[in-house]
């Protein structure tokens, strides 16, 4: 009775239980007639009790029947800025292309000697045939152009997976008030806990292709501490939002703003009834990844900052003089380096299996979200789809014999500098400097000529 009481029904007998009964079904009626709701028509059932009495136990049935079905047919719709169809192709592509990335540039700088040594019938010469196979495709201007491009799509990919991840830490939180943006497209608390989970898995999961590609670079001498870094910070962020408890806003925020832009008159100015309507979100990545997928991370980030400090070591001039102590020679520095090549490969196929299961949710998502229907592209989609773009118009431009990058070079010296970048760009400077030059001299001649 107390409960009762709380609802201002202080007397049974005295309540008046078919009005409540005819509240209840105005206000589903009003919930689904309104303006841009997420159904678009009440059910004939729903229709046809409007004209009802509820002064039978059929009448209460009958009621009963129809909201029972009142959610089917609900469609959520999910923050475009989160996972809309632009976004879901820049991740798809960004996923994709990594993929081929690494599939061309293991063959054109290493899988190539192993399939031949691998798949060679006679013993005489097939070491220093497959050698030359491989170093002419290593020199190849298809494998510079794709190296210079991967540099640049490598550094693309980390800030735009660092833009991701803050700002899912920015605007999606618990403690979001209730002009928060990670309300603004919210009409019921599906969405809203759809929202935070589809943030998440994005923000967590885009590490990934930046981690392969990072391993990559490296197995090719182009692993440099300034791409080390931008994947370290990639980790460091996944790590803190896979941590998070909830990045979904309270209920008690979600309510707030349901109250203030999805309120019913005939619900007493409160939310519509679909507000409430709990449909069934779909389990986006498999549980044991879930639970597993930065587990699996903690050793690739050990091994690659290993692998470049023993870079490190192994190209400085203090190696010379480490070279002359018992424990530390040439021989046992070669071994590590092979010990840790091993590591780093069974990693590697750690981090495929991963970046696999991200495709594949990626797949779900975009599925589930239909990203193929045009009434779902904005102009902010069409411009987040070409977000990788220029790396591929980079690649058609580096394929040209005559616009062949400067980072030809860079395999061989790569580790000049402290961030690896320096004579990357030593020719871009000195051609600029030289039109400066050229520039400055016709401008002096011509201010010579000039009547005074």
């Amino acid at each position: 009775m107390a409960e009762l009481t709380a609802f201002g029904v202080n007397n049974l007998r005295g309540w008046n239980g078919t009005a409540v009964l005819d509240s209840v079904l105005k206000c589903a009626v009003a919930s689904c007639q309104a303006h841009d709701r997420l159904l678009s028509n009440c059910s004939p059932d729903l229709w046809n009790l409007q004209q009802i009495d509820f002064d039978s136990s059929s009448s209460l049935l009958a009621l009963q029947s129809a909201l029972a079905s009142y959610c089917d047919g609900m469609d959520v719709n999910v923050n475009a800025d989160v996972a809309g169809p632009g976004v879901l192709i820049s991740h798809i592509a960004q996923t994709l292309l990594v993929l081929l990335v690494y599939g061309l540039m293991n063959i054109l700088n290493s899988w190539v000697y192993t399939l031949l040594v691998v798949g060679s019938t006679s013993g005489h010469g097939t070491f220093q045939s497959a050698a030359q196979h491989q170093q002419t495709l290593r020199h190849s201007a298809f494998n510079t152009a794709l190296l210079s491009a991967a540099i640049e799509f490598q550094e693309a990919q980390a800030f735009f997976t660092a833009a991701i991840q803050i700002a899912t830490l920015v605007t999606f939180k618990a403690t979001c008030g209730p002009s928060c943006t990670a309300l603004d497209t919210v009409s019921s608390i599906s969405e809203s806990i759809m929202n935070s989970q589809l943030v998440q898995v994005l923000a967590v999961n885009s590490v990934l292709p930046v981690l392969l590609m990072q391993s990559v670079l490296r197995r090719v001498g182009m692993g440099w501490w300034y791409t080390l870094i931008l994947t370290l910070g990639n980790y460091i962020l996944a790590i803190i939002i896979d941590n998070l408890e909830s990045i979904a806003p309270t209920i008690e925020t979600v309510w707030s703003h349901l109250r203030d832009t999805e309120k019913v008159q005939q619900c007493g100015h409160n939310p519509s009834l679909q507000a409430f309507c709990l449909t069934s979100i779909p389990q986006l990545i498999p549980r044991s990844f879930q639970s597993a997928r930065i587990a699996y991370i903690y050793p690739v980030i050990t091994i690659l900052v290993v692998n470049q400090i023993l870079l490190h070591i192994g190209e400085s001039k203090v190696t010379r003089g480490l070279c002359g102590i018992p424990f530390v020679n040439a021989r046992r520095l070669r071994w590590t380096k092979r010990i840790v090549r091993l590591l780093w490969g069974f990693v590697e196929f750690l981090v495929m299996v991963n970046l696999a299961v991200h495709a594949w949710t990626l797949r779900n998502i975009a599925e589930e979200l239909g990203i193929t229907a045009w009434n779902q592209w904005s102009y902010g989609q069409v411009v987040a789809s070409m977000v990788w773009a220029p790396i591929l118009g980079k690649l058609l431009y580096y394929n040209s014999e005559e616009c062949l990058p400067v980072h030809r070079n860079i395999p061989t010296d790569y580790g000049d500098g402290i961030v690896g970048v320096k004579r990357a760009f030593d020719a871009h400077l000195l051609k600029k400097l030289e039109a400066g030059e050229t520039m400055s001299l016709k401008s002096d001649s011509t201010s010579s000529n000039i009547p005074v």
